[in-house]
């Protein structure tokens, strides 16, 4: 018999684990991020790519240098709003999840999501690259989770000149980062919520 669920506060994340799942703690690196949030936009414009460039944008040059970078005229279509787990011990992504969205255009997909590290928007020609990595690496996923699709929706009249101007009109990016109070799956519900039809 299992000995009674304890909980423990990681990043500001709860992890659930049993005495059986030890082992698999033992072998998981799960570090506190102190300060780490940081009040400029993360972008990778190939993150399709094992090697290349990354931006970090700060608000007063996310317009100019956004637009520099890609064309920011492009239309979103439709937005798609996915979760993970938060750690690979998890067996259930009820209440714990990340939350982050996939936004297609007709010539990329993107994907958008806000985390203790700060706000990161992503580009790959293939979505696979956005959906089930995060920076280049791979996804959290659980014992037995993926990354899951939770809703989508065609979207408004938006482009991505839209979409930046209500991340800068709205805070989003200098609103820091809060387990509770503002988190992955607020950021991403509003973002939906505003531009999903």
């Amino acid at each position: 018999m299992n000995e009674p669920i304890r909980v423990e506060d990681f990043d500001s994340r709860l992890v659930f684990f049993t005495s059986r799942d030890q082992t698999l703690l033992d072998r998981v690196e799960i570090r506190r991020v102190q300060g780490g949030y940081k009040f400029k936009l993360y972008f990778d414009p190939e993150a399709d790519q094992t090697h290349g460039k990354h931006y970090w944008i700060t608000v007063d040059e996310l317009k100019g240098k956004f637009s520099q970078l890609t064309d920011i005229k492009e239309n979103i279509t439709k937005v798609t709003y996915y979760t993970h787990a938060l750690n690979p011990l998890q067996v259930t992504q009820t209440i714990l999840h990340h939350a982050f969205l996939l936004l297609e255009t007709k010539k990329w997909w993107w994907s958008l999501e806000k985390n203790s590290e700060g706000v990161t928007i992503q580009r790959s020609k293939n979505h696979r690259y956005v959906v089930e990595h995060y920076r280049r690496e791979e996804r959290v996923t659980g014992l037995l989770l993926g990354v899951e699709e939770k809703k989508s929706s065609k979207t408004r009249n938006v482009s991505l000149e839209d979409l930046i101007d209500i991340l800068l009109k709205d805070g989003f990016i200098l609103q820091e980062y809060d387990a509770l109070y503002f988190n992955c799956q607020h950021f991403a519900e509003e973002v939906y919520r505003r531009i999903a039809m």
